[in-house]
Order: structure tokens, then C-alpha cells, then sequence
């Protein structure tokens, strides 16, 4: 078990993976970078930036993954049952997740827990957080 302080001052309780992403078959989804992102929004006058907060906790593993995520304290063994922070294919899995969510939808752009909401028009950009936050709540990820 690590601890790692995040940029908040709060800790993320982290496990130490390094052995286990040796052996994980990386998904390698495309994540975005900002150039591809930017090169999209011309002619958006309004914009909203959202981080959804524990993302990765809105990952859910298998029965077979979660094994795989046991670990041990003073107090016995655990496992995780939703993606820890450290799994080497958890950022890939979540861009997949988040796309998949927001497919479809215009005016909404994904780097894996930020996201870009823009509009032309302060009104619409409104609509669209709410439904940004609609939909992040159903997928269990919380914006912020």
C-alpha cells in the first residue's frame, strides 16, 4: 500500500501495482491530447471545464480482476471491486467509458477525467452542463 498526496492536500490511498501492469494486457484506447481537442471547438464562445472526480471508481471489475486487486494489511485482505488508481490500463478504460456515455452528444469534449463543454451561446452551455452532470451521476462519476 502506498500513500500519495494528491494536489488538493487530500491522500489517495494507492496500491503498489508495478508486478500485476507487468502482467496487463493494455487496452491502448486512444486518449485524446489537447491539440485534437482544441482544433474542434472553433466557432464555441462559452466554455465549462468538469473533472470528474473519482473516476476510476466508476469502473467496475470482474470477479476474475478483482482477485487480481487483493491486498494485504494488519487487518486482513482486501480487494478492490472498482478500478484502483495505479492499474496501467485504468486511464484507457475510462476514456473508452466516458466516450461511450457521452456518444452522440455535441459540444462536449473528453481527456479522460476532464472534460470540455462548449457552446456558442451562455443558455445552451447551461443545458449542457446539467446534462453533463446527468449523465456523469448515472455512470457514477462525479463531477466537480
Amino acid at each position: 500500500m502506498v500513500m500519495v498526496e494528491k494536489k488538493d492536500g487530500s491522500i489517495r490511498l494507492c496500491i503498489d501495482p508495478v508486478d500485476l501492469n507487468k502482467s496487463i494486457k493494455r487496452l491502448h484506447y486512444p486518449i485524446p491530447t489537447l491539440d485534437n481537442v482544441t482544433s474542434k471547438l472553433h466557432g464555441a464562445k462559452v466554455f465549462t471545464k468538469l473533472d470528474a472526480q473519482s473516476g476510476y471508481w466508476s469502473i467496475l471489475l470482474s470477479d476474475d480482476s478483482s482477485y487480481l486487486m487483493t491486498f494485504s494489511t494488519i487487518y486482513g485482505r482486501y480487494r478492490f471491486k472498482q478500478m484502483p488508481f495505479g492499474i496501467i490500463s485504468a486511464q484507457d478504460e475510462f476514456q473508452r467509458q466516458m466516450e461511450d456515455a457521452f456518444k452522440g452528444l455535441e459540444g462536449f469534449k473528453i481527456i479522460i477525467d476532464d472534460m470540455i463543454v462548449y457552446d456558442r451561446v451562455v443558455l445552451s452551455i447551461q443545458s449542457k452542463v446539467l446534462q453533463t452532470r446527468h449523465k456523469l451521476q448515472r455512470n457514477a462519476a462525479r463531477p466537480r
